[in-house]
Order: structure tokens, then sequence, then C-alpha cells
């Protein structure tokens, strides 16, 4: 048997460094026997899983090791790819040229996983315990990855901060005495948080997001799909804005209510004061 180079790349994804392990073959032949290993230091308690390969496929997760993510893939014919972005802590799988490709993760037993298949819209915890397999068919192309977008706008003047597919359940204003107004729209096809100035990025997860001005005052907007049916803004720990069956209500006073184009918007004035109630539906 040929051996096989392994390369590793390191790459800039959407402001995160990525580490990127592929297996290029030295001779043809070899392909048919290439295999991607790699391990990753890995210490925090969640991880999600984003598998963009057009091409037919299978993936293993199990359970084992403390303190790193090991990842291996074969691709028939091809090449297969996966990288780990620093923050979120997504790890995005990827086949190129592939007749088919298998993927086998190994994970801490304490890492909460989910997981997010080609032509599915949010990711999908994992089972917790033993191992876990999935199966998926070839599709004309991946899923779109959610990655920040920092150079867009909104209504020409906020500036987005993050965009992605689906919304998180939740998302939480932190400092909130420097937020002037948050406006929360039920609307479009896409996740957005924009705001008046230009903000880090807001750190999180496919299930969390936190937003921290550090500095000074700013206006938030959060645009949340119209067909989003749960979804929990906090600020600090107490829920302002509920999404539950695709109902939109607000849970805190005062607050000013919008139809726009057939769409709700609701805006707050955090660093004012807010008061919250059972009552309020």
């Amino acid at each position: 048997m040929n051996p096989i180079k392994q390369i590793t790349l390191y790459l800039a994804f959407a402001g995160s460094a990525v580490s990127m392990a592929i297996a290029v073959p030295t001779h043809a032949r070899a392909q048919e026997h290439a295999v991607t290993r790699q391990t990753y230091p890995f210490y925090t308690d969640r991880l999600d899983v984003e598998v963009l390969a057009t091409s037919a496929g299978r993936l293993q997760i199990i359970r084992g090791g403390l303190g790193r993510v090991e990842v291996a893939a074969y691709a028939a014919n091809g090449v297969a790819a996966f990288g780990l972005s620093d923050e979120p802590h997504v790890l995005r799988l990827t086949a190129l040229g592939a007749a088919g490709a298998d993927y086998v993760i190994v994970v801490p037993d304490n890492t909460s996983v989910s997981v997010r298949l080609p032509g599915q819209r949010g990711f999908q915890p994992s089972a917790r315990y033993g191992s876990k397999t999935y199966r998926w068919n070839a599709s004309v192309e991946a899923a779109a990855p959610d990655v920040v977008v920092p150079q867009h706008t909104l209504d020409g003047r906020f500036f987005v901060v993050t965009t992605r597919v689906d919304a998180p359940a939740r998302v939480r204003l932190l400092d909130v005495e420097h937020i002037r107004s948050v406006e929360v729209r039920l609307e479009g096809t896409e996740f957005r948080i924009a705001s008046s100035r230009l903000l880090r990025h807001a750190a999180g997860s496919a299930s969390t997001i936190d937003i921290d001005p550090a500095g000074d005052a700013v206006d938030v907007v959060i645009q949340v799909p119209s067909y989003t049916e749960a979804f929990d803004l906090r600020m600090g720990t107490q829920s302002i804005v509920l999404i539950k069956n695709g109902k939109l209500s607000e849970l805190c006073r005062p607050v000013v209510r919008q139809e726009v184009g057939g769409y709700t918007r609701l805006t707050y004035r955090p660093a004012r004061g807010v008061s919250c109630s059972a009552e309020y539906p």
C-alpha cells in the first residue's frame, strides 16, 4: 500500500481560527484507502457538528477520552475534510469528489453534542451516552453553514454581527445598562443580530447566544425567522420575550409593539429598566 501524506491547513473561517486536516493521496489508487485523522484539544462541554458534504455518507459519534475530540474520515474516490472552529465550537465535515463518505467522531463523556445533517434546518441533540449513527443521502448542494457576516448591514444603519439559518433557543442580554434599546422582529427567513455600532461576535452556540455590549451605549436588533416555533430572549436570567408554538409574547413593560408589513416588532429600552410580571401574557 502506498503511503498517504497528511497535510494540516490552518485557515481563517468567519473570524475564527480553523484547523482543517485533509488527506492527500500520493497516488490515485491510494484514494481507495485514504483515511483522514485528527485530534483536537477540547475542554468545553458543548460541540456542534455540521455536515456540509453533498455526497451520501455516514457519521458515528462515540464517547470516550478526556480533553480531546478525535475525528477520522474516509471518502471513496475523493477527499474527506473537516475543521473545528474555536468560537463557537463547531466541527464541520465535508467531502470533495467522493461517491460516499464516512466519519467517526470520539467526544468526551460529558460533552453535549448536536448534529446538523445536509438538508436539515437546525441542529438536533445527539445521544448523551453510548454511540449514535447518522446517515444521509446525496444532495445537490450542502446546507449553508452558520457563519458571522460582520460586513452586512440591516436597514442600512445596523451592523450585522451574527447571521444563521435558524434562531437559537435563547439569547441573553448582558450588561444591560449599556443597551439603549433592543428590538425583536419576527420576520424574514434568517436569524440575525445587528447593532448600531460594531460589537465583538456575539458568543454562544447553537442553543444560546450572549450579547455583551462591553462599552458605550448601543441599540440592538434581533431578527427571528417568521417560521420560528420557540425562542427566549432574556435580560440576565429574566425572560422578556418568548416565542412559543410560533406565537410572540412580551413578558415585561414598558414595551412598544408594532405591526410592520404584517410582521410584529417589539422594542424595549433595558437601560431605563423594565418591569416583569407573570400576569403579562
